[in-house]
């Protein structure tokens, strides 16, 4: 089964740590964000070896 996850940051650094905690635990296969955290035109607070980013640079 795959596990997805949804959650909308409303561009919050508290929020992406705290989503970073809960991959951690390796049980999310896809997940679907909303309003990361941007500085400038970067998405930040999101790195992990664990997980793939995918996104589209006009968009941020």
């Amino acid at each position: 089964m795959v596990q997805f996850l949804q959650i909308n940051l409303h561009h919050s650094k508290a929020e992406s740590a705290a989503l970073l905690t809960r991959l951690a635990t390796g049980n999310i296969d896809v997940l679907l964000i909303q309003e990361p955290w941007i500085v400038g035109n970067n998405i930040c607070g999101l790195s992990t070896p664990l997980y793939k980013l995918f996104y589209t640079k006009d968009k941020v």
